[in-house]
């Protein structure tokens, strides 16, 4: 019985072990990051902003502020790149929604939660900045529902809206 105990206890420590390795592997990992030109439209909309990247992400506060929804999250990647000792040029991803309108189709829908709140990506690189987001008419059919859906229309209509604004 001590001898399966024993090896129990050093199979535990060697996945232990592995997995922390793993982690550091990733931690030091150098990403080469894929031509910013390249990407599918049908997945992804991207238009470049008329400001820099602090602008571009105050207004896209201020519009979340004036018109009374939720931000509930900024997520700022190149923070959480320097937290692991790398640098990432200025890149946060801005969640923001209205549970007023969102709750009621994720009851129907529940794998809608996937996709909500809302997200847009605003990023710079060559002294560009770049907002985008993935557009509704693309996972759609993937969550069981249409690209016709009336949801899923005003969803990425109020994503053109919101990213036209900030970028104008």
């Amino acid at each position: 019985m001590k001898k399966v105990a024993m090896v129990a206890c050093l199979l535990t420590s060697f996945v232990f072990a592995h997995q922390v390795q793993e982690v550091y592997k990733v931690k030091d990992l150098e990403v080469k990051p894929a031509s910013i030109s390249q990407y599918n439209p049908e997945y992804l909309s991207l238009k470049i902003s008329h400001y820099d990247f602090q602008t571009t992400l105050n207004r896209a506060k201020d519009l979340i502020k004036q018109q009374k929804i939720k931000l509930f999250a900024i997520l700022d990647h190149s923070e959480a790149a320097s937290e692991f000792h790398q640098t990432l040029p200025p890149t946060s991803v801005v969640v923001f929604g209205n549970p007023a309108v969102g709750t009621g189709k994720m009851k129907e829908v529940p794998n809608l939660a996937i996709e909500l709140p809302m997200k847009v990506l605003i990023y710079e690189r060559d002294k560009k900045v770049f907002v985008g987001f993935v557009k509704p008419s693309f996972y759609a059919k993937a969550l069981g529902l249409s690209t016709d859906d009336t949801f899923i229309k005003n969803t990425e209509k109020s994503y053109e809206k919101f990213t036209h604004y900030i970028t104008h």
